[in-house]
């Protein structure tokens, strides 16, 4: 996939002087005019994953007549095609001052106070996808899903088999999370006992290592790997971008989670969700662990074989 690490701006971005004053008025006169003005906006700070996530906030926004919404954001081809009237505009500073200035500040999203200082998230209270959706003002009766409003008809995949999706346990993303990470070569064993059934093909990016004998997509674009996604008989992954686009695309999945969150935090109940509970769990710690991640390790060969057994 074609993936941006999210960074952070600042507002020391921002140049200063009477001529960049000047350029910067008539950048936003420009901008007004070929954007016009949102009902609402919101920002996200977080990667590929958590953008998705919001299609379910626009979606709800809608079925309460509620349109015109802008999405500050790096990912467009997320929204592609959405019915909502949603525009997608650049996440930086002069598009947060813009919008200050116009009276419709951006509304932040997310579902979990980051802790840096010791490197953990405070644990949400109600599922991430509520806690957006609480964020942007919707209450009530919800879908907790993601969205994907691209086609998925036709795939550039060509198998003899039917086949399976599967992601790197070694994941490459904006935030690094070893305690998400199951072992490598557990996932080898789990692909070896199907590959004489499926053809498994392999999405993520090019940072992540591949596994022999896949039919390498790691670097698809986020279309079609929604696209890949919808035309497999499942995928087998860990918490992350691809489960919820898995879910987008209404592919089931088998998710090994371990102990650092739940799956009723996360997850989707028609997945096969694998987890561990030990007294720690869930942590949402995402590198430290004073137990060498025994929840992950915990989580055998044959109990994903089972999994994918009752996905069957």
């Amino acid at each position: 996939m074609n993936y941006q690490l999210h960074k952070e701006f600042s507002a020391h971005e921002e140049k200063t002087g009477l001529l960049c004053k000047l350029m910067n008025l008539v950048w936003g006169a420009q901008f007004l005019i070929k954007n016009g003005l949102p009902n609402q906006a919101f920002r996200f700070g977080g990667g590929l994953g958590d953008h998705l996530l919001c299609t379910a906030l626009f979606l709800e926004l809608a079925k309460r007549g509620i349109t015109k919404s802008w999405m500050l954001s790096h990912y467009p081809a997320l929204f592609q095609n959405n019915p909502h009237q949603l525009k997608v505009v650049k996440d930086n500073w002069k598009v947060l001052k813009f919008l200050e200035r116009m009276g419709r500040p951006s509304t932040l999203l997310h579902y979990g106070k980051w802790i840096g200082e010791i490197d953990r998230i405070a644990p949400p209270k109600k599922h991430i996808i509520t806690e957006i959706l609480l964020k942007g003002g919707i209450t009530g009766k919800v879908s907790i899903r993601p969205y994907w409003f691209g086609d998925t008809k036709s795939t550039t995949i060509r198998t003899q088999k039917p086949y399976f999706c599967v992601q790197s346990t070694n994941t490459h993303s904006s935030t690094p999370m070893l305690n998400k990470k199951w072992q490598e070569d557990k996932m080898i064993a789990v692909l070896n006992s199907l590959s004489s059934k499926y053809d498994i093909v392999q999405l993520g990016v090019n940072e992540e290592p591949r596994f022999k004998s896949t039919i390498d997509a790691r670097n698809s674009s986020i279309s079609d790997s929604s696209a890949i996604l919808a035309n497999s008989e499942f995928f087998i992954g860990q918490v992350g971008f691809l489960m919820h686009l898995a879910r987008a695309v209404n592919t089931r999945s088998i998710i090994i989670y371990g102990g650092r969150e739940k799956a009723w935090q996360s997850g989707y109940p028609c997945n096969e969700n694998l987890e561990t509970n030990p007294n720690c769990s869930p942590c949402w710690q995402n590198n430290q662990c004073e137990y060498n991640r025994k929840c992950l390790s915990d989580i055998s060969v044959a109990q994903v074989l089972q999994a994918v057994d009752r996905i069957e």
